[in-house]
């Protein structure tokens, strides 16, 4: 297993790991999380990420807000650039992800992912919203959106797997800081209506993750053509079926998030990938509460994102 999953007792995940479990320990697993997680999403912290740093041709930044098919979408952008060939123990092998500081991530100048590629591209991952994303005419930039409600689900699954969260932190508890600027992933709103505005730009894709899941085919098409890479049909069959959900599910250990000490068992990254599965763990109030919530949010950013039209809206009993 790779580094950043199996991350050694030495590296700063064991001082996380520790911090939480004295945490959860003392019932404070909450405002730990908020503490944790508010130092790394800080504004100033954002802004050293891509400071200095001018993007390329070669550089494909996946801009995904967590948990909305950003694994689906670096490995669409790799398999690309590599025409459905790319090998890698695990995918931050090629892909950069510079806000975090996981072991065994390529550098974000490391120029050997996109020299090595057949496309000569490689990808970027970030969560940070787009006033922190390095803008360049030069580079392509993708973008998912999904669903907060699906959204909400599967985070909830992920960092509570992770960090063994689920006796510690309610589920409302978990809901209401869903609602505010403290949550760990941010803010999906902000997120969303940052890259929205950028749609119309030429060398950018806002796709939304319903519509990638009805049509795989025509999204790798769609990829390719943003990323200027003409996959032959051989090539292009290779890359729809790396890109598929049993792939991704079968080799899931090349998706893994790092095992956490004392954490049972590892957190799934590649988990259900559904559309409109929320209803599993929420109810319709709690479901109607995100729906107004971020409506509401989009409405005071301004911004025109069709939510009503892209994503069913549950009203409360």
């Amino acid at each position: 297993m790779h580094t950043l999953a199996d991350p050694p007792l030495w590296s700063a995940n064991t001082i996380i790991a520790t911090v939480m479990r004295a945490a959860r320990g003392l019932g404070l697993a909450l405002p730990a999380m908020r503490k944790i997680f508010g130092h790394m999403n800080a504004d100033k912290e954002k802004a050293k990420v891509f400071r200095g740093y001018e993007p390329a041709e070669h550089d494909v930044f996946v801009a995904t807000f967590p948990k909305s098919g950003t694994n689906w979408m670096m490995q669409m952008t790799t398999q690309i650039a590599w025409r459905g060939e790319a090998e890698f123990e695990h995918i931050h092998q090629l892909a950069a992800w510079p806000e975090a500081h996981f072991w065994g991530i390529t550098p974000l100048r490391d120029p050997g992912p996109w020299q090595q590629s057949a496309a000569g591209r490689r990808a970027i991952k970030t969560a940070m919203e787009a006033d922190f994303v390095p803008y360049s005419e030069h580079a392509t930039y993708i973008s998912v959106i999904r669903d907060p409600k699906d959204v909400f689900v599967s985070g909830y699954h992920f960092i509570f797997g992770i960090f063994n969260l689920f006796d510690d932190i309610s589920l409302d508890q978990w809901l209401d800081l869903f609602m505010t600027p403290d949550f760990p992933a941010g803010q999906w709103a902000v997120h969303t209506a940052g890259f929205w505005a950028w749609r119309d730009r030429p060398n950018v894709r806002v796709l939304c993750f319903p519509e990638i899941k009805e049509d795989l085919p025509g999204t790798v098409d769609l990829v390719a053509e943003a990323m200027k890479v003409s996959l032959t049909t051989a090539e292009r069959a290779r890359v729809i079926e790396r890109c598929s959900f049993s792939y991704m599910k079968h080799n899931e250990r090349r998706f893994a998030p790092p095992q956490m000490l004392f954490t049972p068992k590892r957190a799934t990254m590649v988990r259900a990938g559904k559309v409109g599965g929320s209803g599993d763990l929420l109810d319709r109030q709690q479901q109607a509460r995100i729906d107004q919530h971020i409506m509401s949010e989009l409405q005071r950013l301004g911004s025109d994102f069709p939510y009503a039209e892209k994503f069913d809206v549950i009203t409360a009993d």
